[in-house]
């Protein structure tokens, strides 16, 4: 019993002690350390631990947790004891620059990624051929096009639509409707009434997917 007791105050005795010091450190450092709880916290449902919707990963995803880390580096930098001397401003104003120049310099390559959707759904493609998102998204994009669809970019859309259907084993219902519209759209009725009478099947007997269900019905009657 008395070496239990003795390991039970060390226990405490470092609690106690880690407790003052987090609640001094917390104290001086609060809003810095505000900052990056916000940070943590505002990132934990967006990181991949946790699921939301089909993205693993977007450039908005950092816009509010990136708040928490602004401020916490901007209030740390008033702790610098800058005095007056010319070489600390200089110091200072080059890393500024650099910062500055190197965000611009990345801003600018993200503006072309972001010029359109088309741009967007390609810029995805090239970091994961597999993406099924990005196929069906950019298929639909060429094939519903407003300007007139040229064979070689329906070609293209009916490419990509097989694709997002062949990686979600034609279990997505949105996907291979994209896939019967770009069938359509290039002249291959045969192929979108095959997919069509395949879907029947698969949507029967869901109330949720009718509307689908009446789509794909109405393809396959086609004469």
């Amino acid at each position: 019993h008395h070496v239990k007791w003795s390991v039970s105050q060390l226990a405490v005795s470092i609690t106690l002690g880690a407790g003052t010091v987090a609640i001094m450190v917390i104290k001086k450092w609060f809003t810095e350390i505000g900052g990056v709880v916000w940070y943590i916290l505002a990132m934990f449902p967006v990181c991949g631990i946790i699921q939301i919707g089909g993205h693993a990963f977007a450039d908005r995803y950092s816009y509010v947790p990136a708040i928490g880390l602004f401020v916490a580096v901007a209030v740390a930098m008033q702790r610098i004891p800058f005095g007056p001397s010319r070489r600390q401003l200089f110091v200072v104003a080059g890393l500024t620059s650099c910062l500055a120049i190197s965000s611009a310099f990345v801003a600018s390559g993200q503006i072309s990624v972001w010029r359109n959707s088309e741009a967007l759904y390609r810029d995805a493609l090239k970091k994961n051929p597999d993406n099924e998102i990005a196929l069906n998204n950019l298929a639909w994009d060429l094939a519903t096009a407003k300007q007139t669809s040229g064979p070689l970019q329906l070609k293209e859309a009916v490419d990509l639509a097989e694709r997002a259907c062949k990686v979600t084993n034609f279990e997505h219902i949105g996907m291979a409707h994209t896939l019967v519209t770009c069938y359509l759209k290039a002249g291959n009725v045969d192929k979108a009434k095959e997919i069509s009478r395949r879907m029947v099947e698969v949507v029967k007997g869901d109330p949720r997917t009718d509307p689908m269900a009446a789509y794909f019905s109405s393809v396959a009657e086609l004469q």
